[in-house]
């Protein structure tokens, strides 16, 4: 309760949503910056980090006021004031981008200098490429461009396949990972993304197979026990075993608002509507995704209160980009588009 005085230091406060958004509780972490700024609006990487929750929130009207006051207020050291510009330019790209204007987003990552392009730079700017449908610029930027953190070839590979991924290209993602995954058979990280990318495929033993080897090198991996718990939660498979699995996840990650929507989701589907409801409002009032969304509307639905439901839906289309479950969800239940 003291934490919603204004007697808390703010730095006290910035330190506590720090923790928070570790936690992943970033709807709580978010409240706490912006109580700590109304406090001291001058605090030291208050408004940047403050930027950086609202694009990671898809909220590009709060994000960009918010980065660009972080922007004046940069410190007097050199190389620490240019390495903050260049993020908050790259989050300016994002929020850019979220808002419709790729035109802009593009100028924002522009105001990077070349020799300070890492590849996560490079891989915003194949991103902006690559749905103008300039592949060939696209992969240039991905597998050649010079990148300022001197990423290794698999690092560059990996950034091709987030890209493939990201433009719903599984296929070709699948083979990019294949031919690593052959040179590489033990790296456990590659076979994780192989074992996402055949879900997408519809080839769920495959993957099944794919994330028990995971688990079987990286004992401690919670989203490899989340992934496998949520796929034969999802398909109405072993749920006592799924159970176990999303329940070790948790173990290991501690209130990560995707392990609690699994946990959420299989509630649902062992048909406890109560516990369900309560999980994934849990998991959505910490991290609103289009996911958490598609979930708690169903389970709202399924017990007649469609108006709630429809609201949910509604915000969640606004919350992300990643809408597709969420879409789905609406055709199946045959509901209004919100």
């Amino acid at each position: 309760a003291g934490l919603t005085q204004n007697t808390v230091p703010p730095s006290l406060r910035m330190g506590y949503a720090r923790l928070l958004e570790q936690r992943q509780r970033l709807v709580e972490a978010t409240e706490q910056m912006r109580l700590a700024l109304a406090q001291q609006p001058d605090l030291p990487q208050g408004w940047l980090s403050y930027g950086a929750l609202m694009v990671e929130l898809h909220r590009p009207a709060e994000a960009e006021p918010a980065l660009r006051r972080a922007l004046a207020d940069l410190p007097n050291d050199e190389a620490r004031s240019a390495a903050l510009a260049d993020l908050c330019w790259q989050l300016l790209s994002q929020a850019a981008e979220q808002r419709g204007d790729a035109r802009a987003a593009a100028d924002a990552l522009a105001r990077i200098p070349a020799e300070r392009a890492t590849l996560a730079v490079r891989g915003r700017q194949a991103a902006l490429a690559a749905r103008a449908g300039q592949w060939p610029e696209a992969r240039r930027l991905l597998r050649d461009a010079p990148a300022a953190d001197s990423p290794t070839p698999r690092d560059r590979l990996l950034a091709e396949v987030q890209l493939l991924r990201g433009e719903r290209r599984w296929e070709e993602a699948h083979a990019l990972l294949s031919a690593a995954l052959a040179a590489s058979p033990d790296d456990a990280s590659l076979v994780y993304e192989q074992a996402m990318l055949v879900e997408r495929l519809g080839r769920l033993d495959e993957m099944e197979t794919l994330l028990r080897r995971v688990i079987a090198a990286r004992p401690d991996d919670a989203q490899a026990y989340n992934a496998l718990g949520y796929s034969l939660a999802e398909r109405g498979l072993r749920l006592d075993e799924a159970g176990t699995l999303i329940r070790r996840a948790l173990a290991l990650a501690a209130g990560d608002p995707y392990i609690v929507d699994s946990l959420g989701w299989l509630e649902f589907r062992m048909g406890r509507l109560e516990e369900a409801e309560r999980l994934l409002r849990r998991a959505w009032g910490s991290r609103p995704h289009p996911e958490v969304a598609a979930h708690l509307g169903e389970v709202l639905w399924t017990q007649g209160r469609r108006d709630e439901a429809v609201a949910i839906w509604r915000e969640g289309l606004r919350s992300g980009s990643d809408t597709d479950s969420l879409l789905e969800t609406l055709r199946r239940l045959k509901a209004p588009l919100p």
